[in-house]
């Protein structure tokens, strides 16, 4: 008994009509009523009851339609899996995540990729905030959402998205109950200790508005301690009156009663997702493209959020 006999036998059975099922296996009448007798002979019973009027199946045809129907749809889904498996886009793929990862783009993104890619097996990796290079440059993940500026020639970076940034202050601060501050409001405040931050220069600078403040050490309060979670850095910021700036959405989900969140005017960051540069993955590559794709089509999902230019 071969596949395509049950294939056959199954499209019959669904249109009880030969002329109907053989157009929709483009075969003919003849060829079709052939093949069916075929299967009977295999099976050693007749399947169905005929005349010039009527299509009907016999007890043993409605049995052997139970077991045909499940039997093709295995079928299916092994040759779907087999011609995934060809094309590399089964397996395993490790993906980094960091506070805030895509914002409200995270979820779509993860469900697209899951939808397009069913038989690929999902893992994440909770990175701290120089996981998000080391991560990927010791292997432990193979995509990763993170937040520019990341300069390293070893990483390939694609932006998705632009989203304001917000400064994190005290909640007793001048500041704390502000709609909207601007760069002269915070410049010259102290920021949290650089030397407690576990990542690489250009990112530091960048969060910390090092250019804007007149340096690397303008303004830092030493907190001798390892800023090396979010949650350190709250801490930081109430007990030493200190600051940092955040993506906006990191702000929103920021509720620690001691910090409060103030968006700056004319600040913006990135998000976006890295894989090494030379990784010719095609689950990275789809995954890279699957995102790309759902950060525009979602846009509208990042609050004052905007696509990157060019």
């Amino acid at each position: 008994m071969e596949l395509r006999h049950l294939r056959y036998f199954v499209t019959v059975a669904e249109e009880l009509h030969f002329s109907r099922a053989a157009a929709r296996l483009y075969l003919t009448v003849p060829s079709l009523s052939q093949q069916i007798k075929v299967l009977e002979r295999h099976v050693g019973t007749p399947l169905f009851e005929r005349d010039r009027r009527h299509v009907v199946l016999t007890e043993a045809g409605r049995l052997l339609l139970q077991h045909a129907q499940g039997l093709l749809a295995d079928a299916d889904r092994a040759m779907a899996e087999m011609r995934a498996y060809s094309a590399g886009l089964t397996g395993h793929l490790r993906i980094g995540l960091l506070i805030g990862n895509a914002g409200n783009l995270t979820m779509p993104i993860l469900e697209s990729f899951r939808n397009a890619h069913p038989h690929v097996e999902l893992s994440f990796v909770t990175l701290d905030f120089a996981g998000q290079l080391t991560g990927l440059l010791g292997n432990r993940v193979d995509v990763a959402f993170v937040r520019p500026p990341l300069d390293d020639e070893r990483l390939d970076v694609l932006t998705l998205a632009v989203e304001p940034r917000v400064a994190v202050v005290p909640a007793q601060s001048e500041l704390a109950d502000a709609d909207e501050v601007t760069l002269a409001d915070v410049v010259d405040r102290p920021f949290i200790d650089r030397y407690g931050l576990a990542m690489p220069e250009s990112w530091i600078d960048f969060w910390l508005l090092a250019e804007e403040r007149g340096g690397a050490d303008a303004h830092c309060q030493e907190s001798h301690r390892p800023l090396d979670s979010y949650a350190a850095v709250l801490l930081d910021i109430a007990l030493n009156k200190t600051m940092t700036t955040v993506p906006a959405c990191v702000g929103l989900a920021t509720t620690d009663p001691a910090v409060r969140t103030v968006p700056i005017r004319g600040l913006e960051c990135e998000i976006a997702v890295c894989s090494r540069r030379n990784d010719t993955s095609p689950l990275v590559r789809d995954f890279r493209e699957i995102a790309a794709h759902t950060a525009r089509e979602l846009i509208h999902l990042v609050p004052g959020g905007r696509l990157p230019r060019g």
